[in-house]
Parts: structure tokens; sequence; C-alpha cells
């Protein structure tokens, strides 16, 4: 697959340089110059295939790397991932199954897969986005698998929007035919995407705040620039980027900002809410929460009470809450080994 720029669609790249290298020598981000699509028909086969053989066949769109689904399954296990479900149809895609609980290691161990010669080098952030499509896609075969999900059936996803490398995950996946329907992404007290989402504007020269989620504490989160591109091109995407080197006011007209959400919905979800969150669908669900899971509940259930919305949707968790035992214990009112009990994590 070959690679533009976000600040230049002629420079055209190599998947090379999109696996080695951040950005271009412009400082644009790696997008791909042409996105592959799937038929409906081929959607539908990702449930025949297993988890780590689709996950292969995304990655292998997008860098050539011949992965089967045992390197995938030989790299990151046979279950990486797991389904919950819990109240108001909501299916937890559980992405971290492995020694440390969390998605990044699947995120380092496919990219040393790809990357032979730089086991260990971080991966690039085109790196990190593509994976998550996979997963995406992946997850998809899983919950039609499983039977939590209809052949064929639109799913809304819930996100955390961080550095908006998952909310721009489930756009592509979305572009490629994966059927989803709305992408919800969760906000902590860092709001800006809520504000450019809700109307049409965002300040730049913001400074992150601390939360209880601080891997999601972003001021202007850097995968934005790939959105703008996206929907409104090249031209847009540069006084974007001029707003966010003077620090001043990013704003939109009413059409762009129409197109910009399309399909996308956003809510801020406070620190004090997120410890209510947790508690309360234990209550009813017997299921926990770490607390960048409970932002994306939170922000699901705020959009389904403004549109009546009801279908499943698919909640995408990359940490276990067992990373963040300390506070969900305290805002479960339980000790920390309680709570490694609860979970069956001892």
């Amino acid at each position: 697959m070959l690679y533009a720029t976000t600040r230049n669609l002629n420079d055209i790249q190599t998947a090379h340089k999109a696996i080695h290298q951040e950005c271009a020598s412009d400082g644009g981000l790696f997008v791909p110059f042409r996105m592959p699509k799937f038929s409906e028909k081929e959607i539908l086969s990702f449930s025949e295939r297993t988890y780590g053989q689709n996950v292969a066949l995304i990655l292998n769109h997008f860098f050539g790397c011949n992965l089967s689904g045992w390197d995938v399954e030989f790299a990151i296990g046979r279950t990486p991932m797991k389904l919950a479900a819990v109240q108001h149809r909501v299916i937890v895609a559980e992405t971290w199954h492995n020694t440390q609980w969390k998605f990044d290691y699947v995120l380092q161990i496919l990219s040393d897969r790809i990357r032979r010669e730089e086991v260990g080098a971080k991966p690039t952030d085109w790196m990190k986005i593509a994976v998550r499509i996979a997963t995406f896609f992946a997850v998809y075969g899983e919950m039609i698998r499983s039977g939590e999900l209809e052949p064929g059936a639109v799913v809304d996803v819930a996100v955390t929007v961080g550095d908006f490398s998952v909310p721009i995950a489930a756009w592509y996946s979305r572009e490629m035919g994966l059927p989803i329907g709305n992408i919800v992404c969760g906000c902590n007290a860092n709001g800006g995407v809520w504000d450019l989402l809700h109307h049409g504007e965002m300040p730049t020269g913001d400074i992150a705040v601390h939360t209880c989620t601080p891997e999601a504490d972003f001021a202007i989160p850097k995968d934005l620039e790939r959105l703008i591109y996206g929907t409104l091109g090249t031209e847009e995407t540069m006084r974007y980027l001029s707003c966010c080197r003077s620090g001043t006011i990013y704003s939109l007209t009413e059409d762009n900002l129409e197109t910009l959400r399309s399909g996308i919905l956003s809510a801020v979800i406070s620190d004090s809410r997120v410890g209510t969150i947790i508690p309360s669908v234990y209550h009813t669900s017997k299921y926990i929460f770490g607390p960048y899971s409970a932002l994306a509940y939170g922000s699901l259930m705020d959009y389904r009470a403004k549109t009546g919305e009801s279908r499943t949707a698919m909640l995408l968790s990359e940490r276990s809450p067992v990373c963040d035992r300390e506070f969900v214990a305290k805002v479960m009112n339980t000790i920390i080994p309680d709570l490694s009990a609860k979970m069956n994590m001892i």
C-alpha cells in the first residue's frame, strides 16, 4: 500500500516509511493513498476466520507484511480479546488479555512482528492506528461468531478520545466498509474535541489538565489532524495547523462542521461521574470497569439519552481495571484484595 500525508496529497510514500517514520519530511502524518474497501460479503466472511487471521488480513493490506493468523496468535496469544455483555446492549471488547493487562502490549508485539529488524522500537503512530483498525474488524467478526450481533448488523462504537488514535481507527474502519453506525467519543475534562464537534470551534492554546484518566489527557489530540484531513481535505488541514501553531481558536463553517462530525459524537465525563459509573455498573451487571472504559460508557449513555438510539454498541476496552486498581477500589469502597477477588485476578 502507498501512503500520502495529511499535508501533501501528492507526496506519495511507501509502507516502509509509514512503518519506520512517525511523519513525513514535511511534518505531515501518513494516511493511506487509497483506502481498501470491503464488500458486504467480505465483511460477513470475518466471522468465518479466527481473531488472529482477521488481524493478519487487515495488517497485510496496510503493510504487505505476509503475516499469517498463526503469526498473530503466536505473538499475542489465541485469546487476546474477550467479549463481555453489560446492561443496555453494550458489548465490551476486552483487548487487554495479555501479561501486561494493556492493549499497548499488543501494539508493541505486533509492531515487532511487522518491523522484524527493529524489535523493541516504539511503534509509529500509523502502525498503532492500523493495529486498532485490524482489531475493530476482528472484534466485529467475533461478535457475529458469538451470537452477540446478527450478521451484517450495524453497531455503534464507544471509545475514549486520548490522542484520537482510537476514534480515527474506528472512522477508518467505517470508511473501509465495517458497518459501524456512530462513533461515540468519551472526553475527560480535556474537552477540546467536544468543543469542536458541538460548537464548531476549539481553542488550540489550552494546556492539558490532570484527570483520573491521565493517558487521555490531551488538550490537542494529535490524530485529530487525520480526521480533519480525511473529511475536509488538505487546505483545511493546513488552516487547522496554522491555528495550532499560533494558539488561536480553530473554527469551522457550518457546512464543514456537519461534514466533520458526520457519524461522530462526543460527551464530556467528569472524574466524579467516572467514579459513580464504576460501582453502578457493577451493581447492575456485576461487571467492573476501569476508569477509561467508564469514560467511554458514560459517553455512550449520554449519546443514547440524547438520541434515543438503542442498537448494540461495541465498547473498546484497552486497559484492564487491574491497571487502575487503587482508583477502582476507592470508588467501589473496597480494598484491593477484595477487588482482585471480584475480578478473579488474585
